[in-house]
């Protein structure tokens, strides 16, 4: 199996899991309501992820494409390199998209269970998230959130990691260190490393829609849908 295959095989388990919490909700709630549209949120987010991979198994991995496009019997230095900046935009590009919808939704369920707390959802991410995380007594998943934020900001500098006072940074995940290290590049962003991410992150979306704060309330509008 290649790794694009392998990529597809996790992404669409993660599909699976989403799809079966988002049925549970719906069994309770209407489609409109923040709860599935949370679920749905990423779940819109990873299948496009799933549908880009699923073209590149069938194109830039085949020789025979490279041949049909650009008339080219093996690839340059330039098309590998293409390749390669293809593979560091896709890792990182996706992993922004999923992590914005996550965002977005967390910015609107702190405003159902804490009406008026962060500025009405207007606060710095990691202020909402901490939150939210510690009024539903979920905080083991702040440093997973942490870890995140700070691979999402590094985007903005080319992947590489820049703090505002010039020091390094340390994250602890499941007892795994994690370095961000001033003015270097987020190299641990591996594909699998990605993909474990988003995992976890539908752990802690799973943990939130059971907890009582967020099942109680009958009616959770999202007046964004």
């Amino acid at each position: 199996m290649s790794r694009e295959e392998h990529t597809i095989s996790i992404v669409e388990d993660l599909l699976t899991r989403g799809r079966s919490l988002y049925d549970q909700l719906l069994l309770k709630y209407p489609s409109t309501d923040l709860r599935p549209v949370f679920v749905a949120s990423i779940g819109n987010a990873l299948r496009s992820y799933h549908l880009f991979f699923a073209m590149v198994v069938s194109t830039i991995t085949h020789e025979s494409w490279w041949q049909q496009q650009f008339g080219l019997t093996q690839l340059r230095d330039l098309e590998r390199g293409a390749i390669g900046n293809l593979d560091k935009t896709t890792r990182f590009a996706f992993f922004v998209f999923v992590l914005s919808q996550v965002e977005w939704s967390m910015r609107k369920l702190v405003t159902h269970i804490s009406p008026g707390a962060c500025g009405n959802g207007g606060a710095s991410f990691k202020s909402v998230y901490d939150h939210v995380f510690t009024k539903l007594g979920l905080m083991a998943y702040i440093p997973l959130y942490d870890l995140c934020r700070n691979v999402r900001n590094s985007v903005h500098s080319n992947a590489t990691y820049i703090n505002k006072d010039g020091k390094d940074i340390q994250i602890t995940w499941k007892e795994l260190d994690y370095k961000f290290k001033h003015l270097q590049p987020v190299d641990f962003m591996t594909y699998d490393f990605t993909l474990a991410l988003y995992g976890d992150l539908l752990d802690s979306i799973e943990a939130i829609m059971a907890h009582p704060l967020v099942t109680t309330p009958s009616v959770m509008q999202d007046g964004f849908a």
